[in-house]
């Protein structure tokens, strides 16, 4: 009696949650769900394009950033973008008289490849 008691127990369990939804971990991040239109997901990848991630510095001389996952240096093209100038907290981007400063936030640390990490 015990045994089945578990069983129906286990089936009930197993039945709610089935009815969680679960996101498709292999779904691209720009999905549009309908053509022509973009998901809420999809506007909020576009709009943290050009987001600073690291300063990489060697002897105290800045060598390059990564800004959205991709190493740059000064001249280097990003989303359109030229690199105007690195320094130890932002990277200047510019393209014609559009200019962008990215700024690092404290949270993220500059990596001195002699392995000294700074703040700024």
């Amino acid at each position: 009696m015990m045994k089945w008691l578990l069983t129906l127990l286990m089936i009930v369990a197993m039945s709610i949650g089935a009815q969680t939804p679960v996101s498709d971990p292999t779904r691209p991040l720009v999905y549009t769900g309908q053509r022509g239109q973009a998901s809420p997901a999809a506007k909020q990848v576009v709009e943290k394009r050009n987001q600073l991630q690291a300063i990489i510095t060697e002897d105290k001389k800045i060598k390059y950033a990564i800004i959205d996952s991709k190493t740059v240096n000064r001249g280097s093209l990003i989303n359109g973008y030229r690199v105007d100038s690195i320094s130890q907290k932002k990277v200047v981007l510019r393209r014609g008289d559009d200019v962008k400063v990215l700024r690092m936030v404290p949270s993220v640390k500059s990596i001195n490849k002699k392995g000294n990490n700074s703040n700024g």
